[in-house]
């Protein structure tokens, strides 16, 4: 190879390695004049958030921790002129919180936002606060998102600019907080509630629960069923709304001008109502409810079959035995004729039952504790409510005292006869001229009603 050739091939070989060079180096400036795409999360912490203010088309709802109850979250709007309240489900809550918090956000240098959809803010329960806007178009499955933290003094000492997912656009922007509602109508746990009412055909009925029990303050002063009573609440706690209706309907449309029931239950401190309208659907399953609550109230329907179990009527729940008092505590039983003269009297005196000052034979003290346990223990087969013009006149009148010789309970007492045997019936006459009646039918109910029969009609010297 000649001197000429090598230096050709010298010239063609670095004009070559040249362009390498020259092609790198603008391949290095083109990736520095890139703006290095970073992603960061909000920065806030979901378990101390304790409101979320949210504003889309003007309209307003806040979602706010119960202060009371940690878990519990209730969202809060205004309707008609009308300040309106309802617990959501936490769950949701926790689920947007949660998805907000870990939501990962590429930081933008110029500011998305052309027209703003809607904002949210965060309160903490520290005091600083977090305002996020988001704009109202879309651009690649992102919005654009313009977030400004606040601190415990209301100075802002951060504002940037991001593109956040679709998926947190529409948990917090596309759907209201009011779609997070809970279900549930009455909204307390059984523990705090304190009194039951019901109003429907006519007939009231008030519940009261007390240190020792369950009673009944209406139609008539009672001991009331615990059993039955708690079958009830837990009943009324289970109902739940088939849908919410946010449209301004007449009280003539959802016949809560004339409304067919009333349910109250009254907690420690605050009461929730729910009155019961006409069907709210052609096939009458469904019916419109309206419930009032301290903070507001909702219109929302019911299915019917939440209802059927429900009824007004004392009957039911009144206690299925006639005294409430223990057996420990009764020391002394009376018997009265028709006539009100004391055909019997027994004294308990050391755990035994004493006639006279006598210790009392077999056949009376079984018959004594027969009758104790039918009045305190034993439950009755029926429990029945009759008006003045119904009461059943008693064949006798059995007494019951205490330790300090107080009335711990009178009842009169009739038999009657059913396909099933001798019926005991034992009555309590009201004040108000109604009769409370037990029946029993069982072998004790009828060896105590004979045993009854022969002492009340004894003849007096």
């Amino acid at each position: 190879m000649s001197i000429r050739t090598l230096l050709i091939w010298i010239i063609i070989a670095g004009a070559l390695g040249a362009g390498v060079l020259m092609a790198r180096a603008q391949k290095l400036a083109a990736r520095d004049a890139q703006p290095v795409s970073t992603t960061r999360t909000i920065g806030f912490d979901p378990v101390s958030t304790i409101m979320i203010d949210r504003i889309v088309d003007g309209q307003r709802e806040v979602l706010e921790r119960d202060a009371n109850q940690a878990d519990r979250w209730l969202v809060h709007w205004s309707q008609g002129g009308m300040d309106q309240s309802w617990a959501v489900q936490t769950p949701k809550v926790k689920g947007a919180l949660r998805l907000l918090s870990t939501a990962r956000i590429q930081a933008v240098e110029h500011d998305p936002i052309t027209k703003v959809a809607g904002e949210i803010m965060l309160r903490q329960s520290v005091g600083d606060s977090f305002k996020i806007e988001f704009d109202a178009q879309a651009s690649g499955g992102y919005f654009g998102v313009r977030i400004e933290h606040r601190d415990q003094e209301g100075i802002a000492v951060a504002r940037w600019f991001g593109q956040i997912e679709r998926k947190v656009f529409e948990a917090f922007i596309s759907t209201g907080f009011r779609h997070w509602r809970s279900t549930r109508i009455f909204d307390m746990p059984n523990s705090a509630i304190r009194g039951i009412e019901l109003e429907a055909g006519g007939m009231q009925l008030e519940l009261a629960r007390t240190n020792t029990g369950w009673t009944i303050t209406r139609p008539v002063p009672i001991a009331g069923d615990a059993q039955r009573i708690e079958e009830l609440t837990r009943v009324l706690l289970s109902l739940e709304t088939s849908s919410f209706v946010d449209d301004s309907l007449g009280e003539h449309t959802t016949g809560l001008d004339a409304p067919i029931a009333k349910i109250t239950l009254t907690g420690v401190d605050e009461s929730s109502t729910i009155v019961i309208g006409t069907r709210s659907d052609v096939g009458g399953s469904q019916v419109y409810a309206k419930l009032n609550t301290p903070s507001g109230q909702t219109l929302v329907t019911l299915k019917t079959d939440q209802l059927a179990k429900l009824t007004a009527a004392a009957e039911p729940y009144i206690a299925k035995t006639p005294s409430q008092a223990s057996l420990g505590s009764v020391s002394g039983v009376k018997i009265n004729g028709r006539d009100g003269l004391t055909r019997f009297s027994s004294i308990r005196s050391q755990g035994q039952w004493t006639i006279d000052g006598a210790q009392a034979d077999t056949v009376n003290r079984e018959a004594i504790d027969r009758l104790v346990g039918l009045l305190l223990r034993d439950p009755a087969n029926t429990v029945l409510m009759l008006d003045a013009k119904s009461i059943i006149d008693p064949v006798a009148s059995v007494v019951l005292h205490g330790q300090g010789n107080e009335v711990l309970g009178s009842f009169g007492i009739a038999i009657d006869s059913t396909p099933a045997g001798m019926r005991l019936l034992m009555l309590l006459d009201l004040d108000d001229g109604q009769q409370v009646v037990w029946g029993t039918v069982s072998e004790n109910a009828a060896a105590t009603g004979a045993w009854l029969t022969a002492v009340a009609g004894k003849r007096i010297p």
